[in-house]
């Protein structure tokens, strides 16, 4: 199994031909198929797929991790390129969804569904199976630490009136080869440790070799004792499970990052744009 970060918020001093931007994309070989989980926010993934020799032509499978422009912005340009590949998103990812404070106004921060999918475009509403040991996750449990951060998202409702978002429109992908298994989270508003618990007590795995997503952890109206705290309790949650490791960035943030870190020393690092894993 081969997963590839095409783009997140940073890069190594050495991928200098490589392009980073604010948002989440990665792409995944295994059981001879090729999958693209999210887009990033523009056509950056594509440049820096060009650059690392990845044919986006010949992806088999995209999926949308939620309907954040961040990670789903991208789509477009995907579809410039690849006229074959099925795509996988739950269907509250196209409401308007907006970001707001108490000092300012609604800021759209969603996704427009395209014209011309087709049957193309599959709706997932529940758990799916995938085929070839992959599988769509949907719904996690709530029971543990969910990011603060989430309070300042929204959505709207039936009668165009801004509401909290839940995030049911949040889904996961976890990959199982030759013994191995890989869970892709995309940016974890669930709580990254409600969604490991959740992939252990649904689908009968004995162990995870990775977990790979933002932890949405970066959050300017969050105080350092509230984050402090929440990392506490995150960080008790993912140092349970039999996970060998964790690889996160995006909206982690690189001081709660390095803060995690501290608390789960050889388990965690940053995964940032150009950074390859094979397991």
């Amino acid at each position: 199994m081969k997963v590839v970060c095409l783009l997140e918020n940073t890069k190594r001093d050495e991928d200098h031909l490589l392009e980073n931007r604010h948002g989440i994309s990665v792409y995944i070989e295994a059981s001879g198929r090729k999958v693209l989980f999210d887009t990033g926010p523009d056509n950056s993934f594509a440049v820096n797929a060009r650059q690392l020799g990845i044919d986006l032509s010949a992806v088999d499978m995209l999926i949308l991790s939620h309907g954040h422009h961040d990670h789903t912005g991208g789509l477009k340009d995907f579809l410039k390129v690849n006229e074959r590949a099925d795509i996988y998103v739950h269907p509250r990812a196209f409401i308007p969804h907006y970001s707001k404070t108490h000092t300012d106004f609604p800021r759209f921060i969603g996704t427009e569904k395209p014209d011309g999918l087709g049957s193309r475009l599959i709706m997932i509403t529940r758990g799916t199976s995938l085929g070839d040991g992959m599988e769509i996750l949907t719904d996690a449990d709530r029971d543990g630490y969910v990011p603060t951060g989430n309070r300042r998202l929204y959505t709207e409702s039936e009668t165009g009136d801004l509401v909290p978002d839940d995030f049911s429109h949040e889904i996961y992908l976890l990959i199982r080869e030759a013994g191995k298994s890989v869970l892709i989270t995309g940016c974890s508003h669930a709580g990254a440790g409600n969604i490991v618990r959740t992939a252990f007590g649904r689908t009968g795995i004995d162990h995870l070799d990775a977990v790979i997503g933002g932890f949405h952890l970066k959050d300017p109206q969050v105080d350092r004792d509230e984050r402090i705290a929440g990392l506490d309790r995150l960080s008790r949650e993912l140092e349970e499970p039999p996970v060998g490791r964790y690889y996160t960035g995006h909206c982690t943030g690189e001081d709660a990052y390095g803060e995690l870190r501290r608390r789960l020393p050889g388990r965690l690092e940053y995964f940032r744009t150009g950074s390859v894993l094979t397991f």
